[in-house]
């Protein structure tokens, strides 16, 4: 497996549609046999990537990803928030100009 560098990519089951039904977002994950990083992605109906932003690189411990992941809410229109397992409301946000 190190020679061929393996890679997976895992799509999240959060996907959630904007409020006005144009757009959709959603966590990925990357998978190696190094480490697992998260992006928030953001896509249109037709597929089309508008958005991909960096949330987090984690060694390969589910827990350490799982982390980052405990909500998916759109705010606006134009903007989507991934929420943290924390006591506070902690989130990183993406929006769209």
């Amino acid at each position: 497996m190190k020679e061929k560098e393996y890679k997976a990519e895992m799509k999240g089951k959060q996907t959630k549609l904007s409020p006005d039904k144009k757009k959709k977002a959603y966590p990925l994950i990357e998978l190696d046999l190094k480490q697992f990083t998260l992006y928030l992605v953001i896509e249109d109906n037709k597929g089309k990537i508008l958005s991909k932003k960096l949330i987090a690189e984690t060694d390969t411990y589910l827990e350490e990803i799982s982390y980052h992941m405990r909500e998916l809410k759109w705010l606006t229109d134009h903007e989507v928030a991934l929420f943290k397992h924390t006591n506070k409301p902690v989130y990183t946000s993406v929006r769209l100009s």
